[in-house]
């Protein structure tokens, strides 16, 4: 593979991730922001129940935990990171 062909199929790759990344991001935003303004009663009624807090906490528990977790993972390894191109892209 040369490297012009290697580049080129590292752009194609990010951007076409890229761009489906931004249109399931739209997609989704538009799908819940149309639940839950025009929702019938019962979706209403589902989404709001008492069920979904203890959810609710532990998500946002994990999302505040979460930094913790990738520090003391960073800090476990004693080794330099080395960066390359080979590291980072899986092919």
């Amino acid at each position: 593979m040369t490297e012009e062909n290697e580049q080129s199929h590292f752009f194609y790759n990010g951007s076409t991730f890229l761009i489906f990344s931004v249109i399931v991001f739209l997609n989704t935003g538009w799908f819940f922001s149309n639940i839950t303004a025009s929702a019938s009663s019962l979706v209403r009624a589902g989404l709001s129940l008492n069920i979904w807090v203890p959810f609710s906490r532990l998500s946002y528990g994990i999302y505040l935990l979460n930094p913790l977790l990738i520090w003391y993972n960073v800090h476990l390894n004693r080794d330099t990171p080395t960066l390359s191109i080979v590291n980072s892209v899986s092919i």
